[in-house]
């Protein structure tokens, strides 16, 4: 307890950065917090707890001593909501128990309660799970806890069984390592969401560092500049998508939420109006439900009459209404609408979306032409494989019309296409037997097994994790598709200016599609490319297309040179997007002419005259 005999309580964010082990730095995708980190935070001040946010990327280079004061700590409380998180959450809750046996230690987050049970039985460092919503049952765990030490007991060994068995949603053990699952009776009301403060930022240490780190993954400005909050509007979901883990089976596992609720208008304006005043400019929400447009556009309607000057972020389960996209635009400076088509396959669509919000690529063009009347509205379509039914030609066919997507609408669109994780909680990994689905992972062992093997062992490994492929896909088919869609993925990180370049000439993905099918260019240990090996096919493919001319050349040796000297780090965002590619630039700040003289000098390894007639003569004999 501290000084005035408040029990102290951490809530710790696991970000990308271990506290506890340096080897352990990958990017996985996880620095965003969950939204019920703050409310959690301001509801346990609000009863007279000392209550504070930890984000351990905020605190990188600091010891887990330096970052905890162990004399005044009593319980921590770390969120394994993205399964990503979990071997971090797992190693650091047993070095907090190795300093310090006496401290409590809870976890909570959608992947925690779905594996509740098993992690309370086989993990000792870890003394409960809170399963589903967590306000009012924190606040009851704590207050048994601050009970127990006031009168002298071990707040590990020596709880009261009969007390914890009085705390909702709770899954604890006992002293002789007994196992109890208190049902979960506690599920948020819309009464309780109007009083909960979802920009309770005084509570995070280091609020600033967090502003100054959150921005929305994109390459449009001025977005990708502007400091991005994630809003709550509502909980839970009303849809069954096979991908996905919180669809509605999901939420009634771990949180026995049946439906959707919501908060009003005025309490998220307020929660919005809070947050601009911590210098945040930009809001981001992906929640939908039946009559959530209205809602929405309700909300549009009252941040354009206060005139809050502020960008907007919406991600998307359906296909927006005109009018949905209308309040958006005129309530916003600038907007970007995630759509989540995840195939071009109209019926594979059908089949792994909820039939409710499933739509047709002429829909979805058709939205997308209407979108595109806005002048500060932009998009992010949004494509993953597996989906149940996949094979081999439906992944390819996918590729093939996000490029013909990316042509036909400059400007407008940023794409995305990775393999899906697929979460704990997806109907994937509840039944993918009836799904076709031949999945790696069936617990949380297993997890923390693949996480540490692709995560900290493997270096450049994209933030989405590849634990499963379809039962059509053999092994053979599966490795060879993830090096073609890595590969496909790559050229537009290393050569994006060529490629841009080739589409827009061609206005055809054929050249694009033939380095994809024919090349058999090995990924490196680094989960990358040979940039010259794939240099010389892409100019090769070109020549073969008829399509080659020198400054064509020029610009894929100088793309190639330039991507040496960087030195990129793959992150978390659409990769997938035109630039264009004048003949008198180059990526990056370099023009044209200053570029080429730089090669010609031979400047970090760089091709020179000779090497690039060389590579003319190779084409032409």
């Amino acid at each position: 307890m501290n000084e005035n005999k408040q029990f102290c309580i951490k809530l710790i964010h696991m970000g990308n950065i271990s506290m506890v082990n340096p080897e352990d730095r990958q990017q996985k995708n996880i620095f965003f917090m969950p939204m019920g980190l703050f409310p959690l935070a301001d509801i346990l001040a609000r009863n007279g707890f000392a209550a504070e946010i930890i984000h351990t990327d905020l605190e990188a280079g600091k010891s887990i001593r330096e970052i905890l004061d162990f004399d005044t700590v009593d319980m921590v409380g770390i969120d394994d909501h993205w399964v990503n998180q979990s071997v971090t959450a797992v190693e650091t809750a047993a070095e907090i128990k190795r300093i310090k046996p006496g401290m409590f230690v809870v976890f909570g987050g959608y992947s925690a309660s779905l594996f509740a049970e098993e992690i309370i039985r086989d993990f000792p460092q870890i003394d409960a799970v809170i399963r589903g919503d967590g306000e009012i049952p924190l606040i009851e765990l704590a207050r048994v806890l601050h009970e127990e030490k006031l009168q002298g007991k071990d707040i590990v060994t020596g709880l009261s069984s009969e007390k914890l068995k009085k705390v909702q949603n709770l899954v604890w053990r006992d002293a002789d390592k007994n196992v109890f699952a208190n049902e979960i009776t506690y599920t948020a009301t819309v009464e309780d969401m109007e009083k909960l403060d979802f920009a309770a930022l005084e509570y995070l240490r280091n609020w600033e560092g967090y502003r100054l780190s959150s921005f929305f993954y994109t390459n449009y400005g001025p977005i990708k500049n502007s400091p991005m909050f994630l809003l709550e509007a509502a909980r839970g979901c009303e849809y069954a998508c096979t991908f996905c883990g919180g669809n509605c089976a999901a939420q009634k596992k771990m949180a026995n939420r049946t439906r959707t609720i919501f908060r009003s208008v005025e309490s998220t304006m307020a929660t919005i109006k809070k947050a601009i005043s911590y210098g945040f400019e930009t809001f981001y929400t992906s929640l939908e439900w039946e009559t959530s447009d209205e809602w929405y556009i309700e909300l549009f309607k009252r941040i354009e009459e206060e005139k809050l000057a502020i960008n907007y972020t919406y991600g998307c389960w359906r296909l927006p209404s005109p009018a949905l996209v209308d309040a958006m635009s005129a309530a916003s400076r600038e907007v970007i609408i995630e759509i989540s088509p995840e195939t071009s396959s109209d019926e594979l669509r059908k089949r792994n979306k909820d039939v409710r919000i499933a739509y047709t690529n002429k829909e979805m063009e058709a939205c997308l032409d209407y979108i595109n009347t806005k002048k500060n509205v932009k998009v992010q379509l949004f494509f993953g494989f597996y989906v149940s039914g996949d094979i081999p030609g439906t992944v390819i066919n996918t590729a093939e019309y996000i490029l013909k997507l990316a042509i036909k609408y400059p400007g407008l669109l940023e794409l995305e296409y990775a393999n899906f994780s697929t979460d704990p909680g997806s109907l994937f990994f509840f039944n993918p037997g009836k799904y076709g689905i031949d999945i790696k992972v069936r617990n949380f062992r297993d997890y923390l097994a693949y996480i540490r093997e692709n995560y900290i062992l493997k270096k450049g490994q994209q933030a989405d994790m590849t634990v499963f492929k379809p039962f059509a896909v053999t092994a053979a088919e599966d490795a060879e598709l993830r090096r073609q869609i890595r590969l496909w993925n790559y050229l537009f990180v290393a050569y994006r200016k060529s490629v841009s370049y080739i589409l827009t000439k061609t206005q055809a993905p054929d050249i694009i599609m033939a380095v994809l099918k024919k090349s058999t260019i090995p990924l490196n240990p680094d989960n990358n490319f040979n940039l010259d090996e794939l240099k010389r096919i892409l100019i090769g493919m070109c020549a073969e297309k008829e399509m080659l001319d020198d400054f064509l050349i020029k610009l894929i040796v100088g793309e190639c040179e330039l991507m040496k000297m960087e030195h990129r780090v793959s992150k978390p965002t659409t990769q997938i997007y035109l630039e264009s590619a004048l003949e008198n630039e180059l990526p990056g700040d370099y023009t044209f002419s200053f570029m080429m003289d730089f090669i010609k000098s031979g400047s970090a390894g760089g091709s020179s005259d000779d090497d690039i007639l060389d590579i003319e003569l190779d084409i032409r004999q």
